[in-house]
C-alpha cells in the first residue's frame, strides 16, 4: 500500500522538487519547484502522521516499504522546509540513509560515471 501512495501521491512531486531545485540550471523553474512543493505539503503531513505510531511505515519495524517510500521521498530532500514541517519525516528518512546496505549502495553509486 505504501509502495503505491508514494508512487501516486509524491514521485511526480519530489521528482519535480529535485529537477527545478537541482538540476541542470537550464532547466530549473522556481515557479515549478514551488508548486511541487506546495503539492507536497499534504502528502508529507500524512506520512509524518503514520511515522508517530512507531518510526517505520509497517509492523513497527524497518520493512521494504520504507525502502521504496524512502527512495521516492529522497528526491525532495533540496526541499528542507517540508521536512522541516514534517521532523518524523526528516527523522524517519535519516534512519534510512543511516543503515549500512544505503551506505554501500550510495557509494557505489557515487564510483560510477557520471
Amino acid at each position: 500500500m505504501w509502495s503505491i501512495w508514494a508512487v501516486a501521491e509524491v514521485e511526480t512531486h519530489s521528482l519535480q522538487v529535485m529537477t527545478h531545485r537541482v538540476g541542470k540550471p537550464e532547466l530549473r523553474d522556481p515557479k515549478l519547484a514551488q508548486a511541487a512543493i506546495d503539492a507536497l505539503r499534504a502528502p508529507f503531513a500524512v506520512l509524518d502522521k503514520a511515522l508517530a505510531a512507531s518510526n517505520f511505515l509497517v509492523g513497527g519495524r524497518f520493512t521494504v516499504a520504507d525502502i521504496n517510500v524512502a527512495e521516492i521521498v529522497r528526491y525532495a530532500m533540496a526541499a528542507p522546509e517540508l521536512f522541516s514541517a514534517a521532523p518524523r519525516v526528516k527523522a524517519w528518512l535519516e534512519t534510512c540513509h543511516a543503515r549500512p546496505a544505503f551506505k554501500a549502495m550510495m557509494a557505489k553509486r557515487e564510483q560510477e560515471p557520471a
